[in-house]
């Protein structure tokens, strides 16, 4: 009887962990008919209706205006809506997913139209929206760029929906003070299947999260770099990338460089002409250093001695 027990109770052990299988595997399968339910709303052409009361007309899909003139929100632009852009006055662009220079490249805008667009590619891994992993540092770095950079700033990710939105709805709460419910309210009318996710996190944006990410965004403010900068004009733009101190033309690196001694202890050229204009004639050579040179000269040979003698203090 024992052994058959124990036989048996393995047998219902077996039988628990083929049934807590088949949960985790049922789940599983909801998750992924949600996705492909909904997967309309990353293969769509078009913005979901009444997703936006702002969208300017645009040809792009699941652009919106944000805040007028300062800030735009869409999925990533193929060729015709990188012209589109350009055409409406677009001061920065910001993906956050794909590389978006052949697309601006190959534009054609107005051959009398001239005008540099900056252009960020922002590391936004899409599953950080999942795990919350540096969510807040990226929205932060995103942010600054939104307030700092030439404006307006379109904002983009693949499908202009999860983390373009997330963004979005950030911006409203933290820097436009809008209430959480609100943002969150804008956010589902662009359909996500991860609605309920990415509104648990603009949910938490209040107290330390808050005054954190708003602190971050100040640091990133002073050292955000573009990757790079399109030139539009004659009918086209052209890619520039820019590294380092020479995209922003007076960053603090090259201020830094202006004003202080390498780690070799040498100095720029700029530094060193400041140097001998800050140094006094008498010094920095000229007439008067030639006199005293010749004063000192004449001393050491009335005393019979060198310059060195004549130099030394008596006593």
């Amino acid at each position: 009887m024992l052994s058959w027990r124990s036989a048996g109770g393995r047998r219902t052990r077996r039988g628990d962990r083929a049934s807590g299988g088949s949960v985790g595997a049922g789940r599983a399968l909801v998750c992924v008919l949600a996705i492909l339910l909904s997967g309309c709303v990353y293969l769509s052409r078009h913005t979901p209706r009444g997703a936006c009361a702002h969208d300017l007309g645009s040809p792009l899909r699941n652009f919106c205006v944000v805040s007028p003139g300062m800030f735009w929100r869409g999925a990533a632009p193929g060729r015709a809506d990188a012209a589109w852009l350009v055409q409406h006055g677009v001061g920065t662009v910001a993906s956050l997913s794909p590389d978006l220079r052949h697309a601006f490249d190959s534009a054609r805008v107005d051959p009398g139209l001239e005008r540099p667009v900056l252009y960020f590619q922002v590391k936004f891994p899409a599953i950080e929206l999942l795990t919350h992993h540096r969510l807040d540092d990226r929205v932060a770095h995103v942010l600054a760029i939104i307030r700092k950079e030439p404006q307006p700033v379109f904002v983009n990710c693949r499908a202009g929906v999860d983390r373009t939105g997330i963004v979005a709805a950030a911006y409203r709460v933290l820097i436009q003070n809008a209430s959480r419910r609100q943002a969150i309210a804008e956010m589902d009318a662009f359909h996500s299947p991860w609605d309920p996710l990415n509104a648990r996190y603009i949910r938490s944006l209040s107290g330390a999260r808050k005054a954190k990410i708003l602190r971050d965004m100040r640091r990133w403010e002073h050292r955000i770099r573009p990757s790079g900068e399109f030139e539009c004009k004659e009918g086209g733009c052209r890619y520039h990338a820019l590294r380092g101190s020479a995209a922003r033309g007076s960053g603090a690196a090259e201020r830094k460089q202006r004003t202080h001694p390498d780690r070799r202890g040498s100095c720029s050229r700029a530094c060193v002409d400041r140097r001998e204009a800050d140094r006094p004639r008498s010094l920095a050579g000229g007439a008067p250093a030639r006199a005293a040179r010749g004063s000192l000269r004449a001393a050491a040979a009335g005393n019979g001695g060198s310059g060195a003698d004549a130099r030394r203090p008596a006593g």
